[in-house]
């Protein structure tokens, strides 16, 4: 049932912010759109399977796939960065070579420094 309501939930953030008349969506009927979540970057070394300093990699490769496919916009679903003051502005110079809309979901990661700074970064302070 909670996977249920995840999908519906996605679907109506769908509806509700997909830009009406998209040249895509318009052209094939369809909507389309990327999901990016626990990129979990971070400047320090492994610990156990998780590969902090690889993960920026999979976050280039997963934009450059997600820019050729055009969706209507993307929704970052959290952890964006794992710790560390230094690990935002990276991953976010990474994130954001996006070439469609951005949402961002914040995760308990993503606030390595205050919150009125993140929300900043990230475009989302009022």
């Amino acid at each position: 049932m909670g996977d249920c309501l995840l999908w519906v939930g996605m679907l109506a953030f769908a509806m509700a912010f997909c830009p009406k008349g998209d040249a895509d969506t318009a052209r094939h009927g369809t909507l389309s759109f990327g999901v990016i979540a626990d990129v979990q970057y971070a400047d320090k070394e492994d610990l156990g399977s998780r590969r902090y300093r690889h993960s920026l990699g999979l976050l280039e490769t997963a934009v450059a796939n997600l820019n050729g496919q055009h969706p209507s916009f993307v929704v970052q679903l959290g952890d964006l960065v794992d710790s560390g003051e230094d690990s935002l502005d990276p991953a976010l110079s990474v994130f954001n070579q996006l070439k469609t809309t951005k949402h961002h979901v914040l995760g308990n990661h993503d606030f390595p420094i205050s919150r009125e700074a993140v929300l900043r970064k990230l475009g989302l302070a009022p």
